[in-house]
């Protein structure tokens, strides 16, 4: 059925004013009261609703944290660097007179152990022995040359006695034959001396160890035709090696070096890979190298090892170590993990009334893992060591339990 014009207009027709605003004010009310409704549920079912008070919404705010006490005690500085082993004595042997090898000895080959005046390697003494024998004849010579002139001065003596001639000084002196007794007296200390050469050289023949050593190198061999001051063998000395360790040069004032009463510094040095998880071994700080290293700009010192090839784990030169050095006591500190320092200069205190307090802190040392804090915190006190997304000073905290949490 098609609507009449009338019915169009009737179904258009709005009504009268006051119905419109009692229909506004009815939605109106609807809203507000389906408001207050979600209010009154989220305050009956809240943390800590019923309990009294704002201490429940405190508490609920207040972030988690762990905690640990700090302890104030004695500690020692403790460096630890890494560095190469080093020879503390290297020689380049070669001998002080020239001609053929006629023999050398089983241990001079790389590795050979040899002990201080051990012989290892002769050259032909002929030459020599024939070079002895005539500088003792020209020893002889002058020894009766000496007697010769001795004699002629005595005839000359007794002459001049008999004379009543007044002769000067100089004239006396060639009378008395004292120019000739002059040469017989210098002939004869060359004479002397040519002999003690001759035999030093024929000693120098032998080629002996200096000291107690490892041979590195060698390049003679028996009939080799060798020269004054050709190189034939290089040593290393076995009675200790160093261990070149760089460290920081702030932390020089806390690593005593070898003086007369020999308190060097004691290191412990290690190489898992190599040698195991237990196996180490002590060194003394021996010298302050005066020079930085390249890279990184670090002071060197010099840690001497007794024994390096006599006890395990063995040290072979080259090789790359750990050492731990002990350095001076730092005397009453608070040892606290790096990672408990905030901004490098400052750590975060849970105060007894559970606030949180940022503590400006000074270290008077720092090593890999720790931090040693000589004042701005005292033993007892509670430092916070678990992470804050926005940390403020005097916001409360809690802990499990309302108890410590030590890290």
């Amino acid at each position: 059925m098609e609507p009449t014009p009338e019915t169009a207009e009737a179904a258009d027709d709005p009504g009268p004013p006051w119905r419109a605003w009692l229909r506004n004010a009815a939605v109106g009310l609807l809203l507000v009261a389906a408001a207050g409704g979600a209010v009154a549920w989220l305050m009956t079912h809240r943390p800590g609703a019923g309990s009294g008070g704002d201490g429940g919404e405190a508490e609920a705010a207040a972030p988690l944290v762990t905690t640990t006490t700090a302890e104030r005690g004695r500690h020692r500085a403790t460096i630890t660097a890494r560095g190469t082993v080093r020879p503390a004595r290297r020689v380049a042997l070669a001998p002080r007179v020239g001609g053929r090898v006629i023999e050398v000895a089983p241990a001079l080959e790389a590795g050979g152990r040899v002990a201080k005046g051990d012989v290892l390697a002769r050259i032909d003494p002929a030459d020599y022995r024939t070079a002895l024998a005539e500088a003792k004849a020209e020893l002889a010579r002058a020894r009766a040359e000496k007697q010769i002139a001795r004699g002629e001065q005595r005839t000359a003596r007794a002459e001049l006695e008999q004379m009543e001639a007044e002769l000067s000084d100089a004239e006396r002196a060639l009378v008395l034959r004292e120019p000739r007794m002059q040469k017989a007296e210098a002939d004869l200390a060359d004479a002397r001396a040519a002999v003690k050469q001759a035999r030093r050289d024929l000693e120098r023949t032998k080629l002996r160890a200096p000291f107690d050593a490892v041979v590195e190198s060698t390049d003679v061999q028996a009939g080799s035709q060798v020269s004054a001051g050709q190189t034939v063998a290089r040593l290393v000395g076995t009675g200790r090696f160093y261990v070149d360790l760089a460290v920081p040069v702030r932390a020089l004032e806390y690593i005593p070096v070898d003086g007369p009463d020999g308190k060097g510094a004691r290191v412990t040095l290690t190489k898992p890979g190599a040698w195991g998880p237990d196996a180490r071994r002590i060194g003394r700080v021996a010298r302050l190298r005066p020079d930085l290293t390249e890279t990184g700009r670090m002071a060197r010192v010099r840690v001497a090892v007794p024994a390096p090839l006599d006890r395990t784990p063995r040290l072979l030169l080259g090789t790359y170590l750990k050492g731990r050095i002990a350095g001076r006591s730092l005397g009453r500190v608070v040892a606290l993990d790096r990672a408990w320092l905030r901004g490098d200069r400052s750590v975060w205190v849970m105060t007894p009334d559970d606030r949180l307090e940022i503590r400006a802190v000074h270290t008077v040392f720092r090593d890999a893992g720790r931090v040693y804090i000589d004042a701005g915190l005292s033993g007892g006190e509670r430092v916070v060591t678990s992470p804050l997304a926005t940390p403020a000073a005097g916001m409360r905290l809690r802990t499990r339990d309302g108890g410590e949490d030590g890290a």
